[in-house]
């Protein structure tokens, strides 16, 4: 029986995808490199260091992980904490499994600092009992641990647990973590996310993902 969902941010609650592509892009052209979207696709919920690892061994580069993830993370800040909008449906679903008695975290690959700005600009932050980012942890996404981590501030076991995601990576750490997987197709195609228990096409979908949640 589910009695806790867990939320992915970054394409999740948050429209914020092309905003992460843009700034790698022109953090990686400082560096003259220059990256595709479809290059970068398939690390979406996947950590910035991993990026580039990626870009030095596919260009023979050795450019510093930490270093470039540190600058993007500094113009990241100032977008995410003003430019940022909640997707539609977003409240409304946080709003209702709260009323529902539902326990809610976040489980995000973004800083925790950001995320915190993000949720209380929106007056949704009170509806989470836990709210984990990057810092939180040491094995990030597909590993499954910011979920297991979650459900152990919820007070639920795993199986307890459905998570919202987006990404390939992020469902496989929901699979991983042992717990259900709501995929929302705003970064990938239905098919792309077939891991997934179930993919609602926005988080408007509320009366369908309440009846899954339900009956599971």
């Amino acid at each position: 029986m589910i009695k806790a969902a867990i939320f992915d941010v970054d394409g999740v609650l948050a429209d914020s995808i092309p905003m992460h592509f843009n700034i790698w892009k022109n953090v990686l052209k400082e560096c003259g490199v220059d990256i595709e979207y479809k290059e970068w696709m398939p690390f979406i919920g996947r950590i910035g260091p991993d990026f580039i690892r990626h870009i030095n061994e596919s260009r023979g580069l050795d450019l510093d992980p930490i270093e470039l993830r540190d600058r993007k993370h500094d113009i990241t800040e100032k977008l995410y904490t003003s430019d940022l909008n909640l997707f539609k449906g977003a409240k409304e679903l946080l709003k209702a499994l709260h009323d529902h008695g539902y326990k809610l975290a976040v489980g995000s690959s973004e800083w925790r600092n950001n995320v915190m700005h993000l949720l209380k600009r929106f007056s949704v932050d009170s509806y989470f009992s836990a709210i984990l980012g990057l810092e939180d942890i040491e094995n990030h996404k597909p590993e499954p641990d910011i979920y297991l981590k979650a459900a152990k501030h919820l007070g639920v076991e795993p199986s307890q647990c459905v998570v919202f995601e987006d990404s390939l990576t992020g469902v496989k750490a929901a699979k991983n973590a042992g717990m259900k997987c709501i995929a929302v197709e705003t970064s990938f195609p239905e098919k792309d996310l077939a891991e997934a228990d179930i993919v609602v096409k926005s988080l408007q979908e509320k009366e369908k993902i309440i009846e899954f949640i339900r009956n599971n």
